[in-house]
């Protein structure tokens, strides 16, 4: 009788089979567990953390218990914690080297959960993290301009005074005005003009000749004489005047100089002083660090997953000739075509502290172009403690690579708000204490381009007077607030995932315009007085010298006014 079963295939059966059941038992749930926390941890960039994985062959599937996810930015935090993550895998596709999951569950799922260690791992890559380079860039443009009194001189050390440039320009002008002055009188009738006119008419006066024609002599030369002497003295009058007219003008420009200290204080206070016109935009100013910490934590987030819901997709290169009896592989055209990985159907449940969110995740894959479908994940819950409804819905569509995007919209309603910093700013610590909140989010990405928006509706406000007697503006912010119990804050961001913009609206900015604007007033005033007064000290020596200067017009004055009383005394003796 023929054997169906020979002994010795048995026997090799069987010991492959304890073998891999061995290999099962002892070795394969580490290295399942070892290669996800490698390579979660190079993804993420800190610690990924799994406690344990469960691999089973017969049916083919596995359970990962406590995955921690640490927060790169904060290192004693997980960003995610997820309690079990069970799964089956499709034993076919896996022998054609596919990991195809039907189905997924994901329980317990955590945010922000502390960590007895930190996560922290060392630099990955020394490229600086777009996202992080645009939050600085957030905080700078959204920095609170500071309300306190300015130093003045160290203001005074880097801003020019047109009161010192005009009194330089003055002094400039007068040194140049007396030495054409000077070069004048040589050129004008002087004292030895007016002596020879003087000898010219004592010898027109002893004349000779006598008699009638004497007379008519003397006459006649004294005639032209006159005329002589008029005609200089009306040159040195005409100097006189043009001196008594440059006079006049140094005298108002000094005046308006004595008057320049008050308009630099203005115009320097004005550059530095917060002005109450420019308090129409507090709430960007003070919630806008937060926003921006928020979005763009969100969009590292996003930057770090986009690799798992799109494949970069390269050009394929001519395979080398292979080595001799090496071969290469060679894959099959598909009747059905498959991603080398996917997730069909993910069952999720987020454990909140305001309840349980859960939902479905359909077709995770990074190879879409190949599936033909797009993800798409919708996630709800309702009547929670503090949070009456909430929903998550969107789609990552990168079916055809060159038009792909990512939208989402979420919805909070009734969240019941405690202890909720909405201030990103240390200089003006904001807690929204307890309140009831509506939040709206709609996201929508495409290629490198972000147009989203923020909308969240506040009812019952009672805000912290945690930080109230920090500062002057704390406290007129704080102040403000106090009487506020409803409010809305809009938010848009627009630009690139790399360089975008977050611009805030609120109809918080009447209430803290009107709470600031008193304290800016007051600073202001302040701020001009102190810088008048230092301005002043700087130029009084200045403007002294310059008066003094003035007076050395005197001189010429004097010198003209005599050239002018020589040749009237000679008109007058004649």
């Amino acid at each position: 009788m023929k054997k169906f079963i020979r002994l010795p295939g048995l026997v090799a059966f069987l010991i492959f089979f304890i073998l891999l059941t061995v290999f099962s038992l002892f070795f394969v749930d580490g290295i399942v567990e070892k290669t996800i926390e490698k390579a979660g941890t190079k993804a993420v960039g800190a610690k990924v953390e799994l406690a344990d994985a469960d691999f089973s062959f017969i049916p083919t599937g596995l359970k990962l218990t406590t995955l921690q996810v640490t927060d790169p930015e904060a290192p004693m935090k997980n960003a995610v914690e997820i309690a079990d993550m069970d799964l089956s895998l499709d034993t076919l596709n896996l022998l054609r080297r596919k990991v195809i999951i039907n189905e997924m569950s994901v329980t317990g799922v955590k945010f922000n959960t502390a960590r007895k260690k930190s996560g922290a791992v060392k630099k990955l890559s020394k490229t600086k993290d777009p996202e992080k380079k645009a939050l600085e860039k957030a905080k700078k443009k959204k920095a609170i301009p500071s309300f306190d009194i300015k130093d003045v001189k160290s203001i005074l050390a880097k801003e020019k005074l047109t009161t010192i440039e005009e009194i330089n320009r003055i002094k400039a002008d007068m040194e140049k005005d007396k030495a054409d002055l000077k070069k004048q009188l040589k050129n004008l009738p002087d004292k030895k003009t007016f002596k020879e006119h003087k000898k010219r008419y004592k010898e027109i006066k002893e004349g000779s000749g006598n008699g009638i024609g004497k007379f008519l002599g003397q006459l006649g030369g004294a005639y032209e004489l006159k005329k002589d002497i008029k005609k200089d003295i009306k040159k040195v009058k005409k100097a006189r005047n043009d001196l008594r007219d440059k006079v006049k003008e140094y005298e108002q420009r000094l005046k308006d100089a004595s008057q320049a200290p008050l308009k630099d204080a203005k115009r320097i206070k004005d550059k530095y002083a917060v002005s109450p016109r420019g308090l129409g935009n507090m709430t960007g100013l003070i919630f806008g660090p937060e926003y921006s910490k928020w979005v763009n934590k969100g969009i590292t987030w996003f930057h770090k997953l986009k690799p798992y819901l799109a494949r970069e997709k390269t050009e394929k290169e001519k395979p080398a000739e292979p080595e001799r009896g090496k071969g290469i592989t060679v894959r099959f055209k598909e009747h059905t075509p498959l991603p080398d990985l996917l997730i069909r159907k993910a069952a999720v449940s987020l454990d909140l502290d305001v309840g349980t969110i859960a939902g479905i995740i359909n077709n995770i894959t990074p190879d879409q172009d190949i599936l033909g479908q797009p993800l798409t994940f919708n996630l709800s819950g309702e009547k929670m403690k503090g949070l009456n409804e909430a929903e998550i819905k969107g789609t990552c569509n990168h079916v055809v690579p060159e038009q792909s995007f990512n939208k989402a919209q979420a919805k909070l309603i009734g969240y019941n708000v405690k202890d909720l910093s909405v201030s990103g700013n240390p200089e003006i610590p904001v807690v929204l204490k307890n309140a009831i909140a509506d939040m709206r989010l709609s996201a929508f990405i495409k290629g490198e381009d972000i147009d989203s928006s923020i909308l969240l509706s506040v009812k019952g406000a009672n805000f912290s007077d945690k930080g109230k007697g920090s500062s002057q503006i704390a406290r007129a912010v704080h102040s403000a607030l106090s009487g506020v119990s409803s409010f809305s804050v809009s938010a848009t961001i627009k630009g690139t995932l790399e360089n975008h913009d977050v611009q805030i609206k609120s109809d918080l900015d009447n209430a803290i315009k009107n709470g600031v604007s008193d304290l800016v007033k007051k600073q202001a005033v302040v701020l001009e007085e102190k810088l008048k007064k230092e301005i002043l000290a700087k130029t009084k020596d200045d403007l002294d010298k310059l008066k003094n200067s003035l007076s050395g017009f005197d001189v010429f004055e004097k010198e003209l006014s005599g050239r002018i009383k020589e040749g009237s005394g000679i008109i007058g003796m004649m």
